[in-house]
């Protein structure tokens, strides 16, 4: 009897405990996406790009939960002991490694080939199943080779080449913001403004603990604990303890240790989860009553990426307090209390956020309301069906 064919997610997944690296948002993006794709009745099954392992392994297949109810097959790639020489051997096979896919799962043929960020691997990795199989390809754009600087490093240079040859090929390519899409000449009719997913737990949040509610004034911060994402200057936010806030920060990266120094002595400002799970991530949002985004200049990246942490903040109606970021399609001026980025103009901010909240409470709910409708894995699914599966597939 012939299966259907299965859809295809290539994607460097690393959640908590797969390694010393975690990316967590990439984790709970990617579960995101195969929980969008999971409900066109076919199997979904990711190839992880991630070299999450230090040691010499081969291609395994396995069963991976995702998360609570989203079980899929997982084929894990190739690993060294060292992770760069890894990556490029893989780099390398990305070719032979797609053909051994498909002879593995597409003897059917592929409903669907999904690749995130269209990095080299990925992109070579499509390139030859694309080419075998003739499926449709969505591209997921989360950021631009060029955005971070790494003087002498070959990979944005690879990721750049490779990309541009593979969207041509793509029946959808997904952007985290409008200068990404502009920057690569991405046609409106190819065009998807994909600047995060909201977590399902978050919709209808604002018929919970409304902000500014309780007697305490309640901040949080949920992303990578990095200098590039801001989180320095919050810590030094946190030192001045400004009257009335207590801060709430969950989070992996290299500053996690001071984090966890500074809530182990003043506990009564800082409660601080590391590896936190994505049902807590929500729990402790929700305690909120401001989600602030100190991300670094986004513009001097070239608008290549978007802290799609905000987009969850607005989603879940808290008021979120941000440096500027690129335009994504949503009328962000008139919901989000921005700030210049330093200290002392985020203690500002925090100063004024209760009357910036009561004045824009309307615009608040609404963007929420919007963010909601237009980003929760349904309406993806919905874009999906719509823009990508021919009618009766």
């Amino acid at each position: 009897m012939k299966t259907a064919a299965p859809i295809i997610v290539v994607a460097p997944y690393s959640p908590v405990g797969s390694g010393d690296i975690p990316a967590l948002g990439a984790a709970k993006k990617i579960a995101s996406v195969v929980g969008a794709l999971s409900v066109f009745g076919r199997e979904v099954i990711l190839v992880n790009s991630a070299h999450n392992a230090t040691k010499r392994a081969g291609m395994t297949i396995s069963l991976c939960e995702l998360r609570p109810g989203l079980k899929i097959r997982m084929v894990t790639l190739p690993t060294q002991a060292s992770r760069p020489v890894g990556k490029v051997v893989n780099l390398l096979l990305a070719r032979s490694l797609a053909k051994k896919v498909a002879r593995e799962f597409a003897s059917d043929g592929v409903a669907l080939l999904w690749i995130y960020n269209g990095y080299a691997f990925e992109s070579r990795f499509a390139l030859e199943l694309v080419g075998r199989t003739g499926c449709p390809l969505v591209v997921e754009l989360e950021d631009m080779p060029f955005a971070r600087k790494r003087p002498g490093n070959l990979k944005p240079k690879l990721d750049d080449y490779y990309l541009r040859r593979i969207l041509p090929k793509a029946t959808l390519v997904t952007c985290v913001n409008e200068p990404i899409a502009n920057a690569y000449g991405i046609a409106s009719g190819k065009k998807l403004l994909l600047p995060g997913l909201v977590d399902e737990n978050l919709v209808g949040a604002m018929t919970s603990r409304r902000p500014f509610s309780g007697p305490f004034r309640t901040v949080g911060y949920f992303g990578n604990l990095s200098e590039e994402k801001g989180a320095d200057l919050l810590l030094r936010v946190i030192e001045r303890s400004p009257a009335n806030w207590k801060f709430i920060v969950t989070g992996t990266g290299v500053l996690a240790e001071k984090f966890s120094a500074k809530a182990g002595d003043a506990p009564d400002v800082l409660k601080f989860f590391h590896n936190a799970s994505d049902a807590e991530v929500t729990s402790q949002m929700l305690e909120c009553d401001v989600i602030i985004n100190p991300h670094r200049p986004i513009a001097d990246m070239g608008n290549g990426v978007f802290p799609f942490k905000v987009i969850e903040g607005l989603a879940s109606g808290r008021l979120v307090i941000s440096t500027a970021v690129p335009s994504c399609g949503l009328d962000l001026e008139s919901a989000i209390l921005f700030f210049e980025g330093s200290a002392e103009s985020l203690c500002d901010a925090l100063d004024s956020a209760y009357h910036f909240y009561i004045a824009r409470q309307d615009r608040v709910d609404a963007i929420a309301r919007e963010v909601n409708l237009r980003h929760s894995e349904s309406a993806l699914s919905s874009e999906i069906r719509r823009r990508v599966f021919p009618v009766g597939s």
